[in-house]
């Protein structure tokens, strides 16, 4: 394996020494032909000129211009700073965040509200981090329309966790998802047993990439009680 790795090496930068050849061989063709027009100390002479005009170059540009670069960024980043303080946007999270938040967490509940599980079954980000938590005694609700497509996805994520007791499945009717049909909630410790209750929701902006926002405290008050009315319904069926 690491002589495979030494050859995959060796032949990935291969074209450095190939390149430097053809180089030498062009710079020595070109030294030759001036020597034989105009010898060897004008040629060096001509040589010498070429490397102070880059020296000159160089000390300019590193005196005069890279200062001034470097001062306006400074400019650009303290009036970011000034605006914008580090500490203004950690309601914030993508959704690659979100998932190292969710990996380090010392809680025991999880509540998901959704319209699509994909990412959770495998093959999607959230995949590992759930398998890893439901074996660390982590219990995991949720919440998903009652349509056929999450059913067959919610059926395939209990049978991929080999019907984890830790792992439940609650299908909503239509009138939690009527407004925004890529409904996505994650809660966090929903009934504050270990004072580490939070909650997130997918943001539906247009962009590359997946933005969760931290939900105020009273929403995630009527969300967790709405919640909560669905399982002690369920509970009486």
């Amino acid at each position: 394996m690491k002589k495979d790795k030494i050859l995959g090496e060796i032949f990935s930068n291969i074209w450095i020494p190939i390149i430097s050849v053809i180089l030498s061989f062009i710079l020595g063709l070109v030294v030759s032909y001036f020597r034989e027009r105009i010898g060897i100390v004008s040629l060096s002479f001509a040589l010498g000129v070429i490397l102070i005009i880059f020296i000159l170059a160089m000390y300019i540009v590193s005196k005069n211009i890279y200062p001034v670069s470097i001062k306006l960024l400074d400019k650009i980043m303290n009036s970011l700073e000034r605006y914008v303080e580090k500490d203004t946007i950690t309601w914030i999270l993508t959704q690659k965040q979100l998932l190292e938040y969710e990996e380090n967490l010392n809680i025991k509940d999880i509540w998901l509200v959704t319209f699509d599980i994909a990412d959770d079954i495998p093959g999607g980000l959230y995949c590992e981090a759930v398998e890893k938590n439901l074996k660390s005694g982590v219990k995991y609700k949720y919440f998903i329309p009652k349509r056929l497509e999450a059913e067959a996805r919610g059926g395939y994520l209990i049978e991929y966790h080999q019907n984890n007791k830790n792992l439940e499945i609650i299908y909503l009717s239509d009138d939690f998802f009527f407004l925004v049909p890529s409904l996505d909630f994650a809660i966090y410790d929903p009934l504050n047993k270990f004072g580490k209750r939070e909650g997130y929701m997918g943001l539906p902006i247009k962009s590359n990439i997946i933005y969760e926002g931290k939900m105020k405290e009273d929403f995630l008050d009527l969300l967790i009680g709405k919640l909560q009315k669905v399982l002690q319904e369920r509970l009486l069926e």
